[in-house]
């Protein structure tokens, strides 16, 4: 579904499978030096993980840091100003979060035909921050946020294409 998806939008894409946190660093720094980056930089990623980053298939830890760090202003000149999404879906501890019902009839009535299953109460969320932990996100004085600007012009330029 995402390979079709980002295609769909435009996007080149390839599918990276079973990596090693070695590995996966070695990908995101060639990711990063990639020169057919023009308008962003989109990162899926689906494994294990805790609190501190992704599990590769060797069982190794690979931090956030070791996965967005290749993307940074000084490591990729080419996306300077220009977004740098990374989906990841992964484990980030080992509570298990409280429920909630959810059924497929629209309404609080259900009916002999609806279809009930639980989800986790804070699921569905996706969460970019413009700045990375321990930092202040720069603001540009005029326009408000750099971050809402480029991911605005960058996302209508790509879409007009």
């Amino acid at each position: 579904s995402l390979k079709a998806l980002f295609e769909f939008l435009g996007f080149l894409v390839e599918v990276e499978k079973d990596q090693s946190a070695d590995q996966i660093k070695t990908l995101m720094t060639q990711y990063s030096q990639d020169d057919r980056h023009r308008d962003c930089f989109v990162c899926c990623m689906m494994s294990h993980g805790n609190e501190t980053g992704v599990e590769g298939c060797d069982g190794q830890m690979c931090c956030l840091n070791d996965i967005t760090s290749p993307f940074d202003g000084d490591n990729c000149p080419a996306l300077v100003g220009k977004p740098k999404v990374f989906f990841i879906q992964a484990c980030r501890g080992h509570k298990m979060q409280s429920k909630v019902v959810v059924t497929d009839s629209a309404g609080p009535i259900q009916t002999s035909d609806s279809v009930s299953y639980s989800i986790p109460k804070d699921s569905d969320f996706l969460i970019a921050l413009s700045t990375v932990e321990g930092y202040y996100s720069v603001r540009d004085p005029f326009s408000g946020s750099w971050f809402i600007q480029s991911l605005c012009k960058h996302l209508k330029e790509g879409s007009e294409q």
